[in-house]
């Protein structure tokens, strides 16, 4: 009653003849319709409305239905708006009955979450306003069948409401409302050694182009990846329009970079929406990648002088569980594994997404899945040895993303400020230095060559299916080149 009584001093409860059709009213949030939605009626606000936005269960964990609650989040709003109508998340916080015999009268905060089409004249205060009306429609004690979801107490007490918390607005948008050109989606591997932070500073160089990045993380943006809504806020789509790294440059193709976007399926689903937007992978020989991951292992062995610490071979290491000790701690690698876990003493872990990358079978399963959300022909895919070959390569790509070529005088093979790891060649030089060390290297590397043959044969396939444009320009014979590097030859200098 205090809900409507306000209301209609505020004007949302008003007769017909005197309501706009776009006005935020009760009756232009229901005229057409019945309250659930009679499919005899014409369209209503309230049949545009009801359905979940959040991606997360609990908070933590992305709902099993994200895929399908996503597409019929978008379907609704692109509804409402087609309709005249804009789009808001409401989030509720009610305080739920749960008093009982043992700790005695209580209540329990709880929040519920809906997406609601309003009349385009509503304001953030009216939505919320015109919610709380429409909510109770069905009795003081329920909401309204058409929200889904009611408070409950707990189950062996009658449901009832003692009052309401609080009820937040935010209008929300779409992920094409964003401006955005380019982006980078990975895969940075393992401690910068990847090349997706020196693809995205040469870029940023570029005349023509921006990457629009965090003040506190190293040429990277987490937008996409973080999103627990299937949709963006307005608020937030005007910010992410109005960032500039070159506000000089108006007219400069915006774009965005992140080593983990090829890796999260929700995040290649948002990016995807956006009509136009160009993605870049950057692959790499799985085999690569696990070096690598030994490497960075040897390193956390070593410390700092690298001279007392017994290390493990690459050979051990490539077929099994193997560790090192170094003042008291125990760590430990296993690199054909589907997760990289490096184990102290106080039992804490570190997961490396590099070493995940060298997995069996993963890096195909993410390339997969971006040619399955983006079309062949707004992808590029680079080899990571194509960076250090100079301008061809550079122009190519910056053809690709619509931009000229790069300035003749500008020094592309640069890697300063982009990653501040200890490089890995120090690390292999100490570890080679050793007395038979070299037989151990190269028979790790032919394990992993053995093991990944595979996957570096379907990487290769998957290369092929690209304009040749687009792909790396050894793609006809990637997986062929790949194995004719003998790592005995290459490390340890045999005969």
């Amino acid at each position: 009653v205090q809900a409507i009584s306000r209301a209609m001093a505020r004007g949302l409860v008003l007769p017909r003849s005197t309501v706009d059709p776009n006005a935020c009213t009760v009756y232009n949030f229901m005229r057409g319709g019945t309250f659930l939605d009679d499919p005899r009626g014409e369209p209503n606000f309230l049949g545009l409305s009801g359905r979940p936005l959040r991606v997360f269960e609990n908070g933590i964990y992305r709902r099993r239905t994200w895929r399908e609650d996503m597409r019929r989040s978008e379907e609704q709003f692109e509804h409402c708006r087609r309709f005249g109508g804009r789009y808001w998340h409401i989030r509720t916080y009610i305080w739920e009955n749960a008093t009982d015999a043992v700790n005695g009268m209580g209540f329990l905060r709880s929040g519920y979450d809906y997406g609601m089409c309003y009349p385009s004249l509503c304001s953030t205060s009216a939505a919320r306003a015109l919610f709380s009306i429409t909510l109770l429609g069905a009795g003081p004690q329920e909401m309204h069948p058409q929200y889904y979801v009611y408070p409950l107490g707990r189950i062996w007490h009658p449901r009832r409401v003692r009052w309401w918390g609080d009820v937040r607005a935010e209008e929300m948008a779409a992920w094409r409302d964003l401006r955005l050109s380019w982006v980078i989606l990975g895969f940075g591997s393992d401690g910068g050694t990847g090349g997706t932070s020196s693809m995205a500073r040469n870029l940023h160089r570029h005349p023509e182009l921006q990457l629009l990045y965090s003040e506190t993380i190293n040429w990277e943006d987490h937008f996409f990846l973080y999103q627990d809504r299937h949709l963006p806020a307005v608020q937030s789509v005007a910010t992410f329009n109005a960032a500039s790294r070159k506000p000089a440059c108006a007219t400069c193709r915006r774009g965005v970079k992140k080593g983990s976007h090829a890796r999260d399926d929700a995040a290649l689903a948002r990016l995807a929406r956006i009509e136009g937007l160009r993605g870049i992978l950057v692959v790499r020989d799985p085999v690569d990648i696990l070096e690598s991951c030994y490497l960075r292992f040897v390193q956390r062995c070593q410390g700092v002088s690298g001279a007392h610490t017994r290390v493990p071979s690459l050979a051990l290491c490539a077929t099994g569980l193997c560790h090192c000790e170094r003042g008291g701690d125990n760590m430990t690698l296993r690199l054909m594994h589907k997760a990289f876990t490096v184990r102290e003493a106080d039992r804490t872990s570190l997961r490396s997404s590099g070493c995940l990358d060298g997995s069996p079978g993963y890096i195909r399963s993410r390339i997969n899945a971006t040619l399955q959300a983006f079309r062949r022909e707004m992808l590029f895919i680079a080899d990571r040895r194509e960076l250090s070959h100079g301008s061809a390569f550079w122009d190519r790509l910056a053809a690709f993303l619509g931009a000229g070529p790069f300035p003749a005088a500008m020094d592309l093979n640069s890697r300063e400020m982009v990653s501040l790891m200890p490089p890995l060649e120090e690390a292999r030089r100490r570890l080679l230095s050793r007395r038979d060390a070299c037989s151990g290297y190269a028979e790790g590397l032919r394990r992993l060559h053995a093991a990944l043959a595979a996957d570096r044969a379907a990487i290769g396939q998957q290369l092929r299916l690209l304009p040749a444009r687009q792909a790396p320009r050894n793609a006809a014979t990637w997986e062929l080149d790949l194995a004719s590097e003998l790592p005995e030859h290459t490390f340890c200098k045999l005969p």
